[in-house]
């Protein structure tokens, strides 16, 4: 398990690096990216470490609320294909939401929101299915989407046969 986790580890700085690298310029106040995303997860039951390719989806809103605070929208779905170390090829679809009336933290300029995430693995074999669920850490940098990382350790899988 502990390759995975390495796995897991390096998966949450590619995806890390690939959405500050994409998230240009758009609105500050209501701001939505779309990016490609290459990103390694532990298969729990199987110990199969799982390469994954496909599209994040991350949209943030921020609205000015009558007391002169700001509630902020985030909103991050990836849906990608992959195959594992063991040959098994995978589906997945992992969904994040988060209504915050502050960030979670500040650094910086950066304003980031931690939110619960689940995420459903199928497989289109024999092995077996599973799901994860954890935090998710989006920052945004003026408005802008601009990093999103998996926080560790996951705090759920499950092992679905």
């Amino acid at each position: 398990m502990a390759l995975a986790s390495k796995q897991t580890r390096w998966a949450a700085l590619a995806l890390l690096l690939c959405s500050t690298v994409i998230a240009g310029a758009v609105r500050a106040d209501n701001a939505r990216i779309n990016f490609p995303i290459a990103v390694f997860f532990p298969n729990p039951c199987n110990s199969e470490n799982v390469s994954l390719q496909g599209a994040a989806d991350v949209s943030y809103h921020a609205n000015a609320t009558g007391a002169g605070g700001t509630h902020y929208s985030v909103h991050l779905q990836f849906k990608g294909k992959g195959s594992g170390n063991l040959g098994n090829n995978y589906n997945v679809s992992l969904i994040a939401n988060g209504e915050f009336d502050a960030p979670t933290s500040t650094v910086g300029t950066t304003l980031h929101f931690q939110m619960p995430y689940h995420a459903e693995f199928t497989s289109t074999g024999k092995a077996p299915n599973f799901s994860l669920e954890g935090l998710v850490d989006v920052g945004v940098d003026n408005g802008k989407p601009a990093n999103i990382v998996i926080v560790l350790p996951f705090v759920n899988a499950v092992c679905k046969g």
